[in-house]
């Protein structure tokens, strides 16, 4: 963040006026969101002297959406601070002759009466991070914020992605902003009536507008996904629409081209590893639907998901990395290992992708080095018979555990008697559990390659593996290796993580404002 100092006499074209603050990219904030950074930092109190043109266009000094009012310095040290009032210098070049508007009339730019200089500084605050050419800083705007979520996927069904952008839709509701969710999957009322469709239903504080259909095994796919949506998005008008994408997201590539349409900023989150099969059709799709065109932002919830989506798009100027959230508070416990034994956790969806079978064989290969050596398996899924027919085939049954599906309150009790997490996935783009088992002080023993290394280092919270044979090793280490674990332990317990909600959210609304940016709008 830079701050920008206009020498008495200057004539100052081609700007918005908002602050007066230039992101990094050097573009000038936009829109509304200009005058809320102000507001949101509580820097400014209004000062109705002060007068100041929003959205000015220099070469058509009509089109001028709106207006916005800066005010003095709250503080004597402030974030940002202007000085202000002083008349017969011009503001405008092409638009010298032309009336423009300001927040109590009209007036011209060549006679001076609205001349004055500004002067603002704002100290560096870090935002999203980014993959690509640019590293620097970005100020996200104050809330307040007409937000439209689009996923495949939501409650009543339950996994990673839906429960994350639950829980972002109603932070942000609690932050202030309007907050609404548009889904493919039906409620358990059914598929909605035109209007239930337009009028949503209020859950946890979010308007949710179920887009369905009649589908075997409630399918979050509908025909006419692109015309409901443009519907909605038509209804219920939104500043930005935040499109949260997985491995196959039918339901959001349609409602994409509804967004391009409409001319609504755009923001795709990835939430899945691109790997080696599932990057050409990504590339298809990012190429068929011309998002390279439409100037849409993309992002990825980790920087390894970041950096496979720039080698897989290398026409992307960036992707920017929006980290899921979590409440570590809720995740702290009373811990009381049990004995000798290593007592290891896991908690996932036992499908073949998050490689449960891998899992016991890791189990397997690490007992026979030390028969200390435990497991607790959390959740549920198509191959929980065949996990537990393995287990008993390789003489694990009295030394693996299989919970079925826990709350969290019963997850944190198994947590409370545990020493390490586990995790095998190696398509993992975040590890949202794995968060919250080191938010409870657990150290996560995880592969390589995944997004779980954007909060865990080896030797730092936890261990990473290159490989199967390294997870194995890493649990007999840690079973042989009292201080270690110990270790481990208490920095996990006195180091809360960064992928806190207040850190999340303000980095979600910097991507909002150079989704903005980057749409023009």
């Amino acid at each position: 963040m830079v701050g920008v100092p206009i020498a008495p006499g200057r004539v100052v074209p081609d700007e918005d006026f908002g602050l007066l603050l230039i992101q990094d990219g050097g573009d000038l904030l936009r829109y509304f969101e200009a005058v809320q950074v102000g507001e949101a930092l509580g820097v400014f109190t209004p000062e109705p002297r002060i007068r100041i043109i929003q959205r000015h266009d220099p070469v058509h000094p009509q089109r001028i959406s709106g207006c916005g009012q800066l005010g003095l310095p709250t503080k004597s040290e402030p974030i940002g601070h202007l000085r202000s009032a002083e008349s017969g210098f011009t503001i405008g070049r092409y638009d010298q002759h032309y009336p423009v508007a300001c927040c109590h009339g009209f007036g011209h730019g060549a006679g001076g009466e609205q001349g004055f200089i500004v002067w603002v500084r704002v100290h560096e605050h870090q935002g999203v991070r980014r993959v690509g050419r640019h590293d620097g800083p970005i100020v996200p705007y104050g809330p307040r914020v007409r937000i439209a979520h689009v996923t495949d996927c939501y409650l009543p069904r339950t996994g990673g992605i839906e429960s994350q952008v639950r829980a972002l839709a109603m932070a942000q509701a609690l932050a202030g902003d309007q907050v609404r969710v548009i889904t493919a999957t039906p409620g358990s009322h059914g598929v909605p009536t035109r209007s239930q469709l337009l009028d949503g239903a209020l859950i946890d504080g979010v308007h949710v507008h179920r887009v369905a259909m009649r589908l075997p095994f409630e399918l979050p796919i509908h025909l006419r996904t692109k015309a409901h949506v443009s519907e909605l998005l038509t209804a219920h008008a939104v500043d930005v629409v935040h499109v949260h994408a997985g491995v196959i997201s039918p339901f959001a590539w349609g409602a994409i081209r509804a967004t391009h349409e409409l001319a609504i900023p755009t923001l795709i989150t990835v939430h899945s590893i691109w790997g080696p099969l599932a990057r050409p059709a990504f590339r298809a799709a990012y190429q068929a639907g011309r998002l390279s065109l439409w100037g849409m932002q993309v992002s990825a919830v980790s920087s390894t998901a970041a950096n496979l989506i720039a080698d897989a798009l290398p026409g992307l100027v960036e992707v920017l990395v929006v980290p899921n959230g979590i409440d570590p508070d809720q995740w702290q416990v009373a811990r009381h290992p049990r004995g000798d034994a290593l007592n290891v956790v896991t908690v996932m969806r036992l499908a073949p992708r998050k490689r449960t079978i891998a899992l016991l064989k890791v189990m397997a290969l690490a007992r026979q080095s030390d028969r200390r050596i435990n497991l607790t398996v959390i959740g549920d899924g198509p191959v929980r018979s065949r996990a537990e027919k393995f287990a008993r085939d390789h003489g694990l049954a009295g030394f693996v555990r299989f919970t079925g599906r826990l709350d969290a309150a019963e997850i944190k009790k198994v947590f409370a008697s545990s020493d390490v997490f586990i995790q095998p996935s190696i398509k993992e783009s975040f590890g949202l559990a794995a968060l919250e088992a080191r938010s409870a002080g657990l150290p996560v023993v995880a592969r390589s390659g995944t997004g779980t290394t954007d909060f865990i280092t080896d030797g730092e919270g936890g261990l990473i593996a290159p490989d199967d044979a390294g997870l194995a090793a890493a649990l007999v280490r840690l079973a042989g290796d009292r201080d270690l674990l110990e270790a481990l332990t208490a920095r996990n317990t006195s180091t809360p993580p960064t992928q806190t909600w207040p850190v999340v959210l303000e980095q979600v609304q910097a991507a909002y404002l150079a989704t903005i940016a980057r749409s023009g709008t």
